[in-house]
């Protein structure tokens, strides 16, 4: 999960964007329940992504969890 967590900071961090860890552990809880699509809508709000860039995203945290 940590090689997963420095891959987003990274993109975070290059984007100049704004993320907040309560924003990423909404994300984490709706993989755990199954919700895929309503996690892939929230790491496009919280990080500003296209929808193939937050797709890739969530199913290599999904991958992790």
């Amino acid at each position: 999960m940590s090689r997963l967590e420095k891959k987003l900071d990274l993109i975070i961090e290059s984007n100049n964007l704004k993320w907040h860890d309560e924003g990423l552990e909404e994300v984490k809880k709706l993989l755990r329940s199954g919700q895929k699509i309503p996690a892939v809508k929230l790491y496009r709000e919280n990080t500003g992504t296209g929808l193939l860039e937050a797709k890739k995203a969530i199913e290599e945290m999904e991958a992790e969890l």
